[in-house]
């Protein structure tokens, strides 16, 4: 049996299109239209793709998040925070660190 590797499954793997929702609202109704046509979708957060995650082997739409990135709420007494999906870590890790800092 042949295994394609990874590099065979990217190169071959090229999404329809790629979407940059900006909202949650934008999302569900991408959501809803290509759910309605069947078309696949393949959600991209932020990171290397080193293990290639998001290469649409079945083709489709890839709905890349690096528009959504706010932090929405950080409840410090709870411990909690809401952030978006397209949030890089790094930078909230020095929005929590200089709040700490602030809070002192």
């Amino acid at each position: 049996m042949l295994i394609p590797t990874m590099e065979r499954l990217c190169s071959q793997s090229l999404p329809d299109g790629v979407i940059y929702p900006e909202s949650t609202q934008q999302v569900s109704d991408i959501m809803n239209v290509l759910a309605s046509h069947r078309i696949l979708v393949v959600s991209r957060s932020s990171g290397t793709n080193l293990c290639g995650g998001t290469v649409p082997i079945h083709g489709g739409i890839v709905m890349v998040m690096h528009r959504m990135n706010r932090i929405l709420e950080v409840n410090q007494e709870n411990l909690t925070a809401t952030v978006q999906t397209g949030i890089i870590t790094a930078d909230f890790i020095s929005h929590i660190e200089a709040s700490m800092v602030s809070a002192w």
